[in-house]
């Protein structure tokens, strides 16, 4: 959960990804609103029009998560997967 006293003064937590001002691209670090995930499109190099999609296998969220709300997200293993 999300700590309100982490959340700037539109009322958005800094890790929340806001989708208008990156369109394609997709964060989530809420685990009550679906996996964990990193996405967008490739924009340069052979997969240019394709997208990515980064699942985090073992997360780690910042120790004091609990009481003051996410604001790190590490993980040591994932799973990616192009489209």
């Amino acid at each position: 959960m999300l700590a309100a006293a982490d959340r700037e003064a539109d009322g958005a937590h800094p890790l929340e990804h806001r989708a208008d001002e990156h369109p394609g691209r997709h964060i989530n670090t809420d685990p009550t609103k679906g996996t964990l995930t990193i996405g967008g499109p490739i924009v340069d190099g052979p997969l240019t029009g394709d997208t990515f999609t980064v699942v985090p296998v073992v997360v780690h969220p910042n120790p004091d998560c609990a009481t003051k709300g996410l604001t790190d997200l590490t993980f040591t293993a994932a799973q990616v997967a192009f489209n």
